[in-house]
Order: C-alpha cells, then sequence, then structure tokens
C-alpha cells in the first residue's frame, strides 16, 4: 500500500446550554435557539463577522451559558454565546505557525500496484470465499469467548467448589411454590411490546428525526411490578406513548372503479396514537404495491376513487407521530368494476309527463340567460329542520348514449370544488341526460345543509357559463322529495282565460279607483291602461281565497321572469327599503326599464304569437295580504319632482313584502306571503318610452347598461 495523502485540521465542540424556569415554554425556546444556531451555521468561519441578530435573538443569547471541547487547550474558555462568537472569529490563529496545532484527521491510502502495470502484472494473489472468511470469524470469536469463561471459571473454582459441597436439599415435607419471574402473567405482554417496540423501530429506523433507545430501571422503583414503558420524548417533552400493533385487514363496502368504498378495524393497542392511515393497493396485472390515499384522520374508512378495472389486494399502515405502524395484512382479492359507464346507470324507467314540459322550460331558460337554471328548496337555509338526504339532479343537454359519465363527473366536481368520493350516482335517464346523485351521503344533517350552502353560494356568474359550457342547463341541489314538490308546483300553473283582459278604451276600462265590490284589501287599484293580462289558475274559489288580499305588480327582465316562474324568486337584499319582495301598486312603476325589460319582437316566431306591434314588456301580477306589507316607502329611481303614476304619490310607490325567512320565494305556492296571479304584457308600435306616460323615465334613472335598463334600443337613439 502507499501513503498517498494526510488530513490535519481542529475539531470544536460548543455547547449552549439554559435552566428554564417553570412557567417557560419549553417548546418556544426550544425552537428560538434552534433558529439562533441556524443562523450559526449558515456561516463560513471567515463569514462570522456577517452574523446579524435582531434584538430578540440579542437578548436570547445573552441567557446562554457555553462549554467548550476540542482539540486546542485556551488560555480562557468561553462561557457565554458572546465569548463563543469571539472564539470562532478568531479560530484561524489558532492553528498555529505552519498549522503546528492542527491534528491529524484523516489519512488516505492507495494500492501501489494500480499506480505501475510492472508491478500488477507481477503481483500474485488468492481470492479466498467470502462465506469461508465469515465462517472463519465466527469460529475463532466463540472460542475467543470460551477462552474468557473458563479463564472465569478458573479464577473461581475453589469457590464454585465449596458452593456445591455445603449445598442443602430442602425438606421433603415442605411444600412452597417458587413464584418464578418468568411465569408471571404479564410475562407475554412484555414480550408482545418488546415485540412491537422492535418492530416499530426497524420499520423507522431510517427517519431522521426520531431515535430509539433502550434503558432499564430498578424494579423497586416501579413498586415491584414488571413491565415495558414507551416514552415519547416531544421538544424535550416526555409523554406515554403505546406503539399500535398492526391495523386490522381491509374489507369493501362498494367495489366500483369511481368510488372503491374500504373499511377495516383500528389495532387492538395503542389505537389512540394513530392519527391517519396509509392505503396500499396492488393490481393484479403488476403486482406492485402503490399508495393510493393516505386519509386525513384516523377514522377506519375511506373511499379510492378511479381506480382502473381489473383485481386488487390492499393493505393499511398507520401513521402516528413517531412513525408508521406494522401494516395490516394483505386482504383477499377484490373485483374492481367499471360502474360509471354510461349502460351501468341507465334508468328504463320514463320521465312524467310533467317533469318533461319542466325541463324543456329549463332548456329555454338556458338558451336565452346562457347560464343553467338553479333549483334549491327553502329547507336547506332553514335552521329548524333537519336535512335527511341531499340530491343533486342535473339536466344535460346531450343524448345519453354518448354521454361520458365519468369525465362528466370530473369537470363537475372541479368546477364545484368538490370530491367525487362525496358523490353516489343514483340513475341516469333517456332522452337528454337526467342525472341524479346523493351528495355528502355520510355527512350529518347540519354538514349536509351547510356543504349545500356553501356550493350554492360559490354559484358565480363565471361558474354557471363553465356548467352552461357543459350543456347543463337544470341544477337542483336537496332533498329529491322536495324537487318533486316544486314539479307539481309547477304542474299546476295554468293559464285561467276566464279573467283575461285588455284594459283599453272598448273592453276593460274605468277611471279613479275600481269599485266593483270586491274586496282587494286596505290598497286602492287603478286601471292599467294599455295592457294585457293573461291570468292564472292559482286555486279554487280564488275570490274567497284571497279576499282582502292587494293588486301589486313585480318588474323584471324576460330571462330573470322565466326563472321566477320555474324556481321562484330569491329575496332582494338592499339598503333602499330593507330586505324583501319588492312590488309596487303602480303598473307604469313597474315597467320602468330598469324593472321591465323592453323587448323588440323580431323574430318569426315572436311575430306570430304577438300578431302585430313592434316592442313588448312584461310584468308579474302578483296578490299580497296586508299583514305582509312591511313597509310602504318612496320610489327608488331617484325621480324626485316628474309624477311617475298620476294615482300614486311618489313616496308610497314602493312596497316592500315579508318574505318569511325563505331563501325563495315561490310565487306559485298559494301559502306564501305573495302569489302570482297573472302576467301583465304590454304590445306597442313604437317603443314605450315613448308613451306620454313613459316621459319620467328621461326624468330619473336611465343608462345604456343592459343589466340595469333594459331598453332594447340605444338610448341616445331614443
Amino acid at each position: 500500500m502507499l501513503l498517498l495523502i494526510f488530513f490535519y485540521g481542529i475539531e470544536i465542540f460548543l455547547i449552549f446550554n439554559r435552566k428554564l424556569s417553570d412557567n417557560e415554554n419549553r417548546i418556544e425556546f426550544h425552537n428560538s435557539v434552534q433558529e439562533l444556531l441556524k443562523k450559526l451555521k449558515a456561516l463560513s468561519i471567515s463569514g462570522i463577522n456577517q452574523l446579524k441578530l435582531t434584538n430578540e435573538e440579542k437578548q436570547l443569547a445573552e441567557t446562554l451559558t457555553c462549554q467548550y471541547y476540542g482539540d486546542i487547550q485556551l488560555e480562557f474558555k468561553p462561557t457565554s454565546f458572546t465569548d463563543a462568537i469571539e472564539l470562532l472569529k478568531n479560530l484561524p490563529n489558532l492553528l498555529g505557525k505552519n498549522n503546528k496545532n492542527t491534528k491529524l484527521k484523516k489519512v488516505l491510502l492507495y494500492p501501489l500496484y494500480l499506480l505501475d502495470d510492472f508491478i500488477s502484472a507481477k503481483k500474485r494473489f488468492h481470492v479466498i470465499n467470502d462465506h469461508i472468511l465469515n465462517k472463519s470469524v465466527e469460529h475463532m470469536t466463540s472460542l475467543h469467548k470460551v477462552v474468557i469463561s473458563l479463564n472465569d471459571i478458573k479464577i473461581n473454582l475453589s469457590h464454585l467448589k465449596i458452593f456445591y459441597q455445603t449445598e442443602q436439599k430442602r425438606p421433603s415435607d415442605t411444600h412452597i411454590k417458587i413464584n418464578h419471574w418468568f411465569d408471571h402473567k404479564n410475562v407475554t405482554l412484555i414480550r408482545k411490546q418488546i415485540a412491537l417496540f422492535i418492530n416499530f423501530s426497524e420499520i423507522n429506523v431510517n427517519k431522521n428525526n426520531i431515535v430509539f433507545v433502550v434503558d432499564e430501571e430498578d424494579i423497586n422503583k416501579l413498586q415491584g411490578e414488571r413491565g415495558v414503558t414507551t416514552i415519547l420524548y416531544q421538544n424535550g417533552v416526555p409523554m406515554n406513548f403505546e406503539i399500535p400493533s398492526k391495523p386490522g385487514c381491509l374489507y369493501t363496502t362498494d367495489n366500483s372503479c369511481h368510488n372503491t368504498m374500504l373499511s377495516w378495524r383500528k389495532p387492538v393497542q395503542g389505537s389512540e396514537n394513530i392519527q391517519q392511515y396509509m392505503i396500499y393497493g396492488q393490481n393484479r396485472r403488476n403486482y406492485q404495491w402503490k399508495l393510493l390515499l393516505t386519509t386525513v384522520n384516523d377514522i377506519p374508512s375511506a373511499t379510492i376513487s378511479n381506480l382502473e378495472q381489473g383485481r386488487y389486494r390492499f393493505k393499511i399502515q398507520g401513521i402516528t407521530v413517531a412513525g408508521y405502524t406494522e401494516g395490516s395484512d394483505v386482504c383477499d382479492t377484490i373485483d374492481i368494476v367499471d360502474r360509471l359507464c354510461t349502460e351501468y346507470f341507465l334508468s328504463n324507467e320514463p320521465l312524467p309527463s310533467a317533469e318533461k314540459n319542466y325541463y324543456e322550460q329549463c332548456k329555454e331558460y338556458c338558451k336565452l340567460k346562457k347560464q343553467p337554471l338553479i333549483s334549491i328548496p327553502d329547507e336547506i337555509f332553514d335552521s329548524t329542520t333537519e336535512l335527511q338526504s341531499s340530491s343533486i339532479k342535473l339536466g344535460i343537454d346531450e343524448d345519453c348514449q354518448t354521454f361520458d359519465l365519468r369525465d362528466f363527473l370530473k369537470k363537475f366536481c372541479d368546477i364545484l370544488n368538490i370530491e367525487v368520493n362525496d358523490i353516489s350516482i343514483k340513475k341516469r335517464q333517456a332522452g337528454s341526460a337526467i342525472l341524479e346523485v346523493t351528495i355528502y351521503g355520510k355527512f350529518k344533517s347540519t354538514d349536509k345543509k351547510l356543504s349545500v350552502k356553501m356550493i350554492y353560494d360559490m354559484l358565480t356568474d363565471k361558474k354557471l357559463e363553465l356548467l352552461n359550457q357543459m350543456k347543463i342547463f337544470f341544477l337542483y341541489m336537496g332533498p329529491i322529495e322536495s324537487l318533486r314538490e316544486i314539479l307539481k308546483c309547477r304542474e299546476d300553473i295554468k293559464l285561467y282565460p276566464k279573467y283575461n283582459r285588455i284594459y283599453a278604451s272598448g273592453n276593460f276600462y274605468w277611471t279613479g279607483a275600481l269599485n266593483d265590490g270586491l274586496d282587494r284589501g286596505n290598497q286602492l287599484y287603478y286601471c292599467p291602461i294599455g295592457w294585457q293580462r293573461r291570468s292564472f289558475y292559482v286555486t279554487d274559489n280564488f275570490c274567497e281565497r284571497f279576499k282582502g288580499w292587494c293588486i301589486c305588480c313585480h318588474g323584471t327582465k324576460f330571462k330573470h321572469g322565466l326563472s321566477i316562474l320555474l324556481s321562484g324568486l330569491k329575496p332582494a337584499e338592499t339598503k333602499a327599503h330593507g330586505d324583501g319582495i319588492y312590488a309596487t301598486p303602480s303598473t307604469n312603476y313597474a315597467c320602468h326599464p330598469r324593472y321591465s325589460e323592453v323587448k323588440r319582437i323580431e323574430s318569426s316566431s315572436r311575430k306570430l304569437f304577438f300578431k302585430s306591434g313592434n316592442y313588448v314588456q312584461f310584468v308579474v301580477e302578483c296578490r299580497v295580504h296586508p299583514k305582509y306589507i312591511r313597509k310602504i316607502g318612496k320610489e327608488t329611481l331617484g325621480a324626485e319632482k316628474p309624477i311617475i303614476d298620476s294615482n300614486i304619490p311618489n313616496d308610497s310607490i314602493e312596497w316592500v313584502i315579508d318574505y318569511q325567512n325563505k331563501s325563495i320565494v315561490d310565487f306559485n305556492d298559494s301559502s306564501a306571503s305573495i302569489v302570482c296571479s297573472g302576467l301583465m304584457i304590454r304590445v306597442t308600435d313604437d317603443h314605450p318610452g315613448l308613451l306620454p306616460q313613459s316621459q319620467s323615465w328621461y326624468e330619473s334613472h336611465i343608462c345604456n347598461y343592459p343589466k340595469c335598463c333594459a331598453l332594447g334600443i340605444d338610448l341616445e337613439h331614443l
């Protein structure tokens, strides 16, 4: 061998210490010192002068004492953090002239024959079998131990001889039961605990943040009880820690590719120390174990999504604060089937005619507004009711035979930021793909409500546009029974020609307040000149049922009007007169373009329906009981001087209706605080903004912004 190079240097060790008082936080102190030392270790010896400490770190450093151990004998050993810094700064000077104070630290050896081919050619050597060599070493070690034992016996031979010669036998009539320590009932438990400790340490031996130490205590300190106790030290704080045994074997409750639901039993020992579980799967096609999921808590069940179809085996492993537990036994082979195919959930049950007609109307709404119709029942927002089930029903304008359920669910869940695991498919019906799913089935009632409300609140215009791009025209969230009630209510909406009216000369027309003997409450009703009414059937004996209810109007844009008829009206949240349903006794006020959209009659289908005229407006006619009118207030169009309606003063032209704390007020519900009794229609040849009764428009708020004032024409042109 050839000595090639020597390495010289010095090593020093600095140990910082401080006693803590009882009221000091040990963990916070530990973290603070770690941050301080991290700054110090980040600098080279030559860069110690660049150490910058905050005021808090300086105060902390002043409280630390220092102990020095090293290769160099110092005249003055450092006793504080400041002394230690000065030592580090002066360290290069301590090496001495020509580094005479350094110590040999490393020697590199290199085979001589590798440097000279001639020597290599002459070299003769024999390779000894490794197995034989190891066996020889073992035998030599054993012989050495035997020699040591024999020497011990030789030294104590005389004492041993005396011991055996003087041994007395016990009297034969003495029956004393000897309790050997290895017969104690807790020895089996001790062995199990030791085995758990050994397995646990072997599994986690490569973890850098944990060290396993075995110690022994005098039995007298433990009140004479033999046993094994595992103590976990976190940041210097001891705590009892029972190492968990391996979890129970997994079993499945749903073996679909979409949602593979797995359950297992918690470990018999130490389950309280498990924080999470890791689930591993093995596809029998490649036999490789793969981590499929890490749970978020210690609940012994989980759902694996989007597995490929095939045969799988699963096993599980617990996660504790100190490391991983022993893995569970491998479960029996489970066949995972693809249940997200189109055919699997296709229902042969035909759609009821009422439901089918409703969906057709929802499609028209979606085409008009470029957004799906959103429907949600009132019990979602009612804190006094329990929510036993929550469903989502979707209408997708796509043929069921070409509908890709798996791809659809992924996109849908991404948009609404929900987990595919939280959805369970119920059925999919023919025609347009009508998809029914259960959502948050495992949640408690209150959690279901909160989760559905969160989805509803996040339905921004942008998200609705994305849903529209997926061809979704209808989205319902809530109990499916409530949807059936909504559909039944919609089915009952019928036109009632008996009470259709045309308010013009030669038809129904009067001046002043109508006085025909019918009880319309405590508010006067005036002729809506120039309008037609298409009456709705609300209930039998309408006049008796709604005796004393006042007539009012609610102006709305076309797309909103269809939404009101299909799913109800969301109460306004405004500071003008407070929250509620806003209505007015004045048709002239309700038809302002800020409320009622002006629509030009252009298409042939519209021409066929309206027969004549170029412009049309709609206003919803309603009935409300006086007790539900919470407030009668002034107009909110900024029309201070102009008279909006000659029959009704500007300061009492707007009503706020009690919405009974409902999130959605159904105008078609005869038990609601306000009901829809008809649709008011005005068709004109010229733009309605040119009518004499519309001149107040131009002295109030009016603009060119379609989302505010739907004029149907450019304001300057008008």
